[in-house]
């Protein structure tokens, strides 16, 4: 894997309360836990009686001694011959699934550059009811060749919904932006970490609202709302 790897998904108060619940000795021993899990992307497989010398320790019966603390403490866990702290299990299982998400956003990003969808295409467009909302709609007649594809077409489709709610509430700066890349990726995001595109389309719409008539200068205004949305939604 290219690159650095951050595992930063920590919930602050959690921890505080893991760090109180561990002397000194133990938290050494869970954080070396912890990156070895973070360099192996998962668990330590490796033989018992080879841990100690791993994670540092001049013996391997003051390493068990404290292992088994942790084990206690519920902090670590022991199976099948291997070894996880579940911070960094937590933390792993998060890294792995946005880095899932990031390539498909990359691939497909690449691939809306290249390949602009059929406008005439009724199935796949944007509906609206009399009072002008939106609706996210998909035809069961039609099948995705794959992830990309439907990662595309559901893309579009937001960015043609916010389009039309920026008209709607007289958001002219928000909509003439999301005709560039920069608020584009920013959407993207959000639609990439959101549980799906209507529940991001409602909170835009929502905070869009609380603003009135007042001009919106920047897509950035939404970000604060909804990344909380999105970490509460974990």
């Amino acid at each position: 894997m290219k690159g650095e790897m951050v595992f930063a998904q920590f919930n602050l108060r959690d921890l505080m309360l893991l760090i109180r619940r561990l002397n000194h000795i133990e938290l050494g021993l869970l954080i070396c836990i912890a990156v070895e899990n973070f360099l192996a992307l998962g668990a330590i497989r490796t033989d018992r009686s080879d841990w100690w010398r791993l994670l540092g320790f001049k013996s391997n019966k003051t390493f068990n001694k404290h292992l088994e603390a942790l084990l206690e403490k519920g902090v670590v866990k022991e199976d099948g011959g291997s070894i996880i702290a579940y911070i960094a299990e937590k933390a792993i299982d998060h890294f792995i699934a946005k880095s899932k998400q990031g390539k498909v956003a990359v691939a497909c990003r690449m691939d809306r550059q290249q390949h602009a969808l059929d406008p005439s295409d009724a199935q796949q467009a944007s509906l609206s009811l009399p009072n002008g909302v939106g609706l996210f709609v998909s035809s069961p007649e039609i099948s995705p060749k794959d992830d990309c594809s439907e990662y595309v077409s559901q893309f579009d489709r937001l960015i043609d919904n916010l389009k039309q709610l920026c008209e709607r509430e007289g958001q002219f700066v928000l909509r003439d932006a999301l005709d560039k890349e920069d608020a584009q990726r920013k959407v993207e995001e959000w639609f990439v970490l959101s549980a799906s595109p209507e529940t991001l389309y409602k909170k835009i719409s929502q905070v869009m609202k609380t603003k009135g008539s007042e001009q919106i200068s920047s897509w950035n205004f939404f970000s604060k709302a909804i990344d909380a949305m999105i970490s509460s939604s974990r």
